[in-house]
């Protein structure tokens, strides 16, 4: 049995919202747990045991996620760019082409391969994976604009954080002063809806992705990623 937040403890529950600067009570997430088992064990059974103890909040096996489409993010002046057309980013670049002081965190799945060109300086902290699906995901965001190479990106001078996806990625966001937390992945847990609970609280910006995979009907699909409270709740 593994503390999956060794420095929380307790009393860890008051935080301060980074824009209204207002005092917040966030979850205790200082008795969180992972069970690591040496060998097979009947996951559901053990989960299911677990959740009729009175003193336990909530109980999970592994956590399963499915990543939205893989976004197109080709060159910018040889292919259609129509999302960009469509939120008339080349009218805000005439007001802003946003700031170093600003990061996005982008909670996504990485593989081990070299940092792409186009993102070369802009990242302040990785987990030590940059592409794959969250690489994409981070050029759209922000890479290097205006120089001749690669994408465009919408944020052009803001930074970037690469955080594999899950919850204790965003609690991790959280502390290194992440200023929005990106997800282009579903998923349905009681960790995910905490953490991302916290981040709001705490003054965070959360942005879902649409879901705009392809399914066969009839198909229902439940996506519990975003809760909304008042920033200054």
């Amino acid at each position: 049995m593994i503390k999956v937040f060794p420095e929380k403890k307790w009393s860890d529950t008051i935080a301060v919202n980074k824009r209204s600067h207002k005092n917040v009570v966030i979850p205790d997430i200082s008795q969180i747990v992972q069970l690591r088992f040496n060998n097979l064990v009947p996951i559901d059974s053990i989960v299911n045991d677990i959740k009729i103890q009175s003193f336990i909040k909530y109980a999970m096996g592994p956590e399963e996620m499915e990543l939205c489409s893989t976004p197109n993010d080709p060159l910018y002046s040889s292919a259609s760019h129509w999302a960009f057309e469509r939120i008339k980013a080349e009218n805000a670049w005439d007001i802003t082409k946003g700031s170093s002081s600003v990061s996005i965190s982008i909670n996504d799945y990485f593989t081990d391969t070299p940092l792409h060109e186009d993102l070369v300086g802009k990242i302040i902290y990785s987990e030590g994976a940059y592409e794959n699906h969250g690489g994409s995901v981070a050029g759209i965001a922000g890479a290097m604009t205006n120089n001749n190479l690669g994408v465009a990106s919408l944020g052009w001078n803001l930074m970037l954080m690469l955080h594999t996806w899950g919850y204790a990625s965003v609690y991790d966001a959280i502390t290194r002063g992440a200023d929005v937390i990106n997800f282009s992945w579903m998923g349905s847990d009681p960790y995910i809806e905490d953490a991302i609970h916290t981040a709001l609280l705490e003054g965070v910006v959360c942005v879902a992705a649409t879901g705009n995979g392809e399914y066969t009907p009839p198909y229902i699909l439940i996506q519990q990623l975003i809760i909304l409270e008042p920033m200054d709740k």
